[in-house]
């Protein structure tokens, strides 16, 4: 009995080894570029919040020079209601603005027109970090929603396009348990639309030998240079897999140059990519992702691959 519940033992610690492995920590530095951001860009809102207000800062970082701006925001409207859009204090820091304003749309989501905001003349462009602008939103249903930036155009006093880099956040539900996903890339485009758009995540993707993959649009107009760079952080315990494992492709190519690191909870996934096309499909495929595998199929295999070592190690043990 003494070698027979060693072994079970043994194969318990195994399962728990394929389970909970872990690999040294390891990231990749930031744009040191202008950034754009929202501070609250991820809503959880439950049945006892309806009716309640909430504001969101839209924040810029490291910006040199900048003496106009305009974008817009995306939202659920399932879930959050825009019931305002405000001019932040940064721009005022060079003297008098004029604030111009876009236009809300809570049937789909969105600013139809981006809001916006310049130094009149006299004014002295402004550089250095601070809050852009301020949006309030009325919680409207239970739920999750994510606020997305887009439209995002910005122009310095020399009244040349500043390129950017955008952060921007997306939630994935699985089995109620939510899972974000943070994307910051440069592919902002110098006029009109910048946009990330059309999250989908494949269970079973024919392109990548049928693994799991999870995609996203970035729409841009009018590219600031030929190269784009794209940093996606990933939670492992939504996708996950060998480093080896783990592939990137913008319209169906490979990315110019590829870099990948996993800490204990993430996995960092840095890309390089020509900016030939004015939408990027991006496209990122691992090993393994949640839905596949629900805690009750793992917890049933375990079970019964430890009932199978039973029965073996009982019939020739004995």
């Amino acid at each position: 009995m003494e070698k027979t519940a060693k072994l079970i033992l043994l194969c318990v610690s195994l399962f728990l080894a394929m389970f909970l492995y872990k690999v040294p920590f390891r990231t990749y530095a930031q744009s040191e570029g202008p950034l754009v951001f929202i501070d609250v860009a991820y809503v959880n809102a439950t049945a006892d919040q309806i009716g309640q207000q909430i504001t969101v800062n839209i924040n810029v970082s490291n910006i040199q020079n900048l003496w106009t701006w305009g974008l817009g925001l995306k939202w659920d409207p399932t879930v959050l209601n825009c019931t305002g859009f405000y001019e932040g204090e940064f721009l005022k820091r060079g003297g008098s603005t004029l604030w111009m304003e876009g236009s809300i749309n809570n049937t789909l989501g969105r600013t139809d027109t981006p809001y916006g905001c310049t130094l009149q003349s006299g004014g002295n462009p402004v550089s250095g970090s601070g809050q852009l602008a301020y949006a309030t939103f009325e919680i409207v249903g239970q739920g999750h929603s994510c606020i997305h930036l887009l439209d995002c155009v910005f122009v310095n006093g020399n009244l040349q396009y500043i390129p950017l880099t955008i952060l921007d956040r997306q939630i994935f539900v699985v089995d109620e348990e939510a899972y974000l996903v943070t994307v910051i890339t440069n592919s902002t485009g110098s006029s009109t639309p910048w946009e990330i758009h059309s999250y989908q995540l494949l269970l079973e993707d024919p392109e990548e030998d049928n693994n799991p993959s999870l995609s996203f649009n970035i729409t841009i107009s009018s590219p600031y240079s030929e190269v784009g760079a794209c940093n996606v952080t990933i939670p492992l315990d939504f996708m996950w897999g060998p480093e080896d494992l783990w592939y990137v492709k913008i319209n169906g190519e490979p990315p110019i140059s590829f870099n990948i690191a996993q800490n204990e909870s993430h996995c960092f996934l840095y890309f390089v990519y020509p900016q030939s096309e004015s939408e990027l499909r991006i496209k990122i495929s691992s090993p393994e992702v949640v839905p596949e595998f629900p805690f009750l199929s793992v917890g049933l295999a375990i079970i019964a691959s430890l009932t199978a070592i039973i029965l073996y190690i009982r019939k020739h043990c004995t």
